[in-house]
């Protein structure tokens, strides 16, 4: 057969398996360090964040009158703990690198070791999740997101044990179980969420015993204590505005999981689709033969992955205003659920095969990603080096349009300010300009926030504007509010808004489609 039947076959060294595994992680891993900046969508702004807190922290900031530092342990904050600790060792930017580098290799390792724990002779599948693993919600920036669900995979893996050829509860590992809970909640908050959905679906069986609600409960109470805790906070933060709930049909659905496996590149469709159907196919053959209610490692393996396929499917795609992308945020965990449950194909049990196919596909994918965010780095380079013009200690503000007919897109300019805010000590708010609604929204997170009586004044809002209508009055918004900043950063400007902006500031520097004014004559 194609398939193998899970007769178990051997499951070779570990050494060998985990030399090959690293193999297969390295050039995925390893690239991001080649490029001038990584074009990390959010990533930015978290670093930015990061350097107003610690500034805060030692005393010495310019913005202690507008900004402030909250560093109680709550959902999202253990990113901004990692970076200040990291960031005082080897930089900030440095340590964001190291960051992305730990995610594109922890998934693949973390699904290595738990299919060694539970269904040894699929440990070939690890190799196949890494060339998945740089995905959209990497690129995007979703790093409390993928650090929180690092941590839940290795918690599953915890939770369970095989004995004598059946699945059980790991008793004995239920504080370590706890304690990763806990830290999953702190990086993101809806870690825990995914945490139960996995642990029902591996233990399925004992859910209805006394036993295993007694095991779901003390594995996750202490991490819904910390999430519960949080909601007063988080519901005084909501800010007013448009709530809507957005779902697809089945099939849109199934076309973005696909899309989605190309980031940056439709090329890297051409690579990854065949291992997605693979999988997909493989972990399909696996629950006709097993089933989904069985205590077998196979069974368990196959509801995980069941589950993350209905949340996948059944969740909306946008809630509030399409803030939030919520069934993309399931689809790297279901990524990761077709490696658990798919049969490993016999054709890869040579390693000769394992070698040519794992470090083919990493190495191919790596080669387009790299050549496709190498403009996009070297145009983020080009901002922030404009950026050196500014005065420390400034404000500035960043207006970014979308440029007619530019085939690398825009999203990953959103937060290139933040870099700028790292070099110059300069503090900024963000403004993305696209053909629809547009936010204009301010830096800030769980950890950093702005003194109430600069809220409202000191961040004005601008919504619902396009820029490709060129509408005068719209861009009469947009000077009026950058009054009060010492310096405006134009990026991709209409000829219409570069005019208007020209009569009403002193243009300081220049560099292809970027512009940097001087807004005001005294500065911070």
């Amino acid at each position: 057969m194609w398939l193998e039947t899970d007769a178990e076959s051997a499951p070779g060294q570990p050494l060998r398996e985990a030399l090959l595994l690293l193999a297969c992680i390295a050039p995925l891993a390893t690239y991001p360090w080649v490029l001038a900046i990584w074009p990390g969508q959010d990533n930015p702004n978290h670093l930015a964040v990061t350097y107003f807190v610690a500034e805060l922290l030692h005393g010495d900031s310019p913005f202690e009158d507008i900004l402030e530092a909250n560093l109680r342990p709550r959902p999202f904050s253990l990113l901004y703990y990692y970076y200040l600790l990291a960031g005082k060792a080897f930089g900030l930017p440095a340590a964001d690198l190291v960051l992305v580098t730990f995610l594109l290799a922890i998934f693949p390792i973390l699904t290595w070791l738990l299919l060694r724990r539970l269904l040894p002779g699929r440990w070939y599948n690890a190799v196949l999740i890494a060339p998945l693993a740089s995905t959209w919600i990497l690129m995007i920036g979703f790093m409390h997101y993928l650090l929180g669900l690092a941590f839940v995979l290795a918690a599953l893996g915890l939770s369970a044990r095989r004995t004598e050829g059946l699945l059980t509860q790991n008793w004995s590992a239920t504080p370590a179980v706890s304690l990763l809970l806990v830290l999953a909640v702190l990086a993101h908050g809806a870690a825990l969420p995914l945490a139960i959905l996995g642990l029902v679906a591996l233990h399925l069986p004992d859910i209805s015993t006394r036993r295993g609600w007694s095991f779901l409960l003390a594995a996750t109470a202490p991490g819904l204590l910390v999430l519960l805790a949080d909601i007063p906070a988080y519901r005084d933060g909501l800010s007013p505005g448009r709530f809507s709930i957005q779902y697809r049909s089945l099939v849109p659905n199934a076309w973005d999981l696909v899309v989605q496996l190309a980031p940056l590149a439709f090329a890297e469709l051409l690579v990854r689709l065949p291992v997605l159907g693979l999988l997909a196919i493989s972990a399909a053959r696996s629950v006709a033969k097993f089933g989904l209610r069985g205590r077998q490692p196979q069974a368990a393996l196959a509801r995980l992955c069941a589950c993350l396929a209905a949340a996948y499917f059944l969740l909306p795609t946008h809630v509030a205003s399409r803030a939030y992308y919520v069934n993309a945020r399931v689809a790297f965990p279901l990524y990761v659920g077709l490696a658990l449950a798919a049969s490993t194909p016999k054709v890869l049990q040579r390693v000769g095969t394992q070698t040519f196919v794992g470090l083919g596909l990493s190495l191919a994918i790596a080669f387009v990603q790299f050549h496709t965010a190498l403009p996009i780095s070297d145009r983020i380079a080009e901002i922030v080096k404009l950026g050196d013009s500014i005065r420390p200690g400034s404000t500035f503000i960043p207006l970014q349009f979308r440029p007619q007919g530019d085939a690398l897109g825009y999203a990953p300019l959103l937060h290139v300010w933040g870099y700028i805010s790292i070099r110059r000590n300069a503090l900024a708010p963000y403004l993305f300009a696209d053909g629809g609604t547009t936010k204009y929204g301010r830096v800030g997170s769980r950890v950093l926030s702005f003194r109430k009586q600069f809220g409202p004044d000191f961040f004005p809002f601008v919504s619902e504007w396009a820029p490709s209508t060129r509408d005068p009055e719209v861009y009469s918004q947009l000077i009026s509010a950058a009054r009060g900043y010492d310096y405006a950063l134009l990026v991709d400007p209409p000829d219409e808004f570069l005019a208007l902006a020209r009569e009403q500031w002193e243009e300081q520097d220049s560099a292809g489609a970027v512009y940097l004014f001087r807004t005001r004559t005294t500065a911070r």
